[in-house]
């Protein structure tokens, strides 16, 4: 409850109250750390509103740091472009373009990754089929299939080898939490996977399986701030997430 005070011309004076309803789940995800044996990485991110405009990736190797900065642009809400530049050391590396194509209910259906002259390197389509799968046919060739739970969650991908027979793909089995990503409205388009809420995660193909186990530490709003992934060798991978509250970024007016 607000309580303000105003007067008129001749002095007179009155008081009123406003009640201010927050959504108190409204987190936003502006930072997650990668930590490893080989590497560390850390993501940030830059939204307006809630949709992502810009993200920077550090990552820290032994003998080199690489960090790339990739600008989404959009077009009616959606992102038609996105531009990345990786530099090493400080120095530039290279510049990673690609576009997007929509249909009429705003999901992708195609992406064409472009070269510094502006010629067409490869493209990916994506086939929406009526049990609520995609196939991800890259230039004309399946290359996997993306099935998703009621919840609109990835839960598996199918990978397809050059004859069109299934090769392997992951799984990945989820907890009742929130997802880190949850109050973004548009995400990395070239990103299928925008939860982290996951109890375990299995790859495999012709030859192997892996099993990853995720150990997760949550916040008072069920948010995920720390993750310990661990392997079937036992090798643990730490993430973590940091938030902002998305209603201490707008004015309240009355």
């Amino acid at each position: 409850i607000i309580t303000y005070t105003f007067s008129d011309t001749s002095g007179n004076t009155a008081t009123a109250t406003r009640q201010v309803i927050v959504e108190v789940d409204a987190l936003l995800v502006v930072k997650r750390t990668r930590d490893t044996d080989t590497y560390q990485r850390e993501y940030n991110y830059t939204y307006a509103g809630t949709q992502i405009i810009n993200e920077i990736r550090e990552t820290i190797r032994d003998n080199y740091t690489d960090i790339e900065t990739t600008t989404f642009i959009y077009t009616n809400n959606v992102i038609t472009m996105l531009n990345s530049i990786t530099e090493r050391d400080g120095e530039f590396q290279n510049v990673n373009t690609s576009t997007f194509e929509y249909d009429e209910f705003d999901r992708k259906i195609k992406e064409n990754r472009i070269d510094e002259e502006g010629n067409i390197l490869f493209y990916i389509t994506y086939l929406y089929l009526d049990n609520g799968s995609v196939q991800v046919i890259y230039d004309d060739r399946l290359q996997s299939i993306y099935n998703y739970d009621d919840l609109g969650r990835l839960y598996e991908i199918i990978n397809y080898d050059e004859d069109g027979q299934p090769d392997g793909g992951q799984s990945w089995t989820f907890d009742d939490k929130n997802s880190p990503y949850k109050n973004v409205t548009t995400w990395h388009p070239r990103s299928f996977l925008t939860a982290s809420n996951f109890i375990n995660y299995i790859e495999t193909n012709d030859f192997y399986g892996f099993l990853y186990e995720y150990n997760t530490t949550y916040n008072d709003d069920n948010y995920p701030i720390s993750v310990e992934i661990t392997n079937c060798d036992g090798e643990i991978t730490t993430e973590t997430f940091e938030y902002i509250n998305l209603w201490k970024n707008y004015p309240i007016y009355f």
